[in-house]
């Protein structure tokens, strides 16, 4: 089991949100389609749709970032965000994006890490 910890303060989710995606087979399952997506894809953003969580349907998907020409990702027009998707260390870090909605303000972005030597 690799343990994982999410780095930021998840004060915007509610209680069982974060006991959610606090699960230990729900953050593995996040890394695991991290890694594997970087693999194939390069570099991106491993997205939870929680759109539909009241009915508890989630949804986990991976998206890559488009490069340019100086390197750095067009997943959002946002420069912060692509500074984000360019500097995490895909071998132990994992950029998730929680989505709740276009334009919701409880959309946010958490690095999804390990502290395994593996």
């Amino acid at each position: 089991m690799i343990p994982l910890d999410l780095e930021e303060n998840i004060n915007s989710l509610t209680g069982g949100e974060q006991a959610y995606l606090n699960d230990t087979k729900i953050q593995e399952e996040l890394f695991r389609v991290g890694q594997e997506n970087f693999i194939k894809k390069g570099r991106g953003v491993v997205v939870v749709d929680m759109r539909r969580f009241a009915n508890h349907v989630v949804r986990i998907y991976y998206l890559s970032a488009i490069q340019h020409d100086d390197g750095l990702p067009e997943i959002w027009s946002d420069h912060e965000m692509a500074e984000i998707c360019h500097r995490y260390n895909p071998d132990k870090e994992v950029i998730v994006f929680v989505y709740f909605g276009e334009k919701s303000p409880r959309n946010d972005c958490y690095k999804l890490a390990t502290d395994s030597e593996e």
